[in-house]
């Protein structure tokens, strides 16, 4: 005789299925370590200022605000594309993110990376005696972008990134070399 409810054991099935898959693309968060992103430069502040202006508008940054007498120079945030992993930010160093995740930790769930969606930019100069402090600053975070995304990460909106500090050296060598 057939029972009166054949879908109970496929139903428990699937929902088991189900459950073990789900749990596989439980987030884990990044696992680098931030970098250390300052350096000192024996030129005078005129020079290395001069340097991370140029080094920005070379590589198309675009510079939110710009202080000369604290030093500060703040680019505008930056939104990448989800699809192919591009940014506006396509200078001579790159584009900020690509397929191998170069930049950003954003962490993982099962084998889907989480690349950057946003990515914020600061850099501040100090005069120390004949010589100057470049600092350098970036910020990563991720949003759900794809349906898929949101579905596996409906808690959470926001997940802040950690740089891997690629960025930072790459900013760091381009203006040092701007001052010899």
């Amino acid at each position: 005789m057939f029972s009166r409810e054949p879908h109970k054991p496929v139903l428990t099935i699937v929902t088991l299925l189900l459950t073990g898959c789900l749990s596989a693309y439980e987030y884990r968060p990044p696992t680098i370590v931030a970098p250390v992103r300052e350096v000192t430069i024996a030129v005078p502040f005129e020079n290395t200022w001069q340097a991370l202006i140029d080094v920005f508008a070379q590589n198309q940054i675009p510079i939110r605000t710009i202080d000369r007498s604290s030093g500060l120079l703040v680019a505008d945030p930056l939104r990448f594309n989800l699809r192919n992993f591009s940014s506006s930010y396509t200078g001579k160093m790159g584009s900020l993110v690509t397929s191998d995740y170069l930049y950003a930790d954003c962490g993982n769930a099962s084998t889907v990376k989480y690349n950057p969606t946003f990515a914020r930019f600061n850099a501040q100069v100090r005069q120390r005696g004949d010589s100057s402090v470049l600092r350098v600053n970036v910020s990563y975070e991720w949003t759900p972008g794809t349906d898929f995304e949101r579905s596996i990460e409906s808690q959470v909106e926001r997940k802040v990134c950690i740089s891997t500090g690629k960025w930072e050296s790459e900013i760091i060598d381009a203006i040092v070399s701007r001052t010899r």
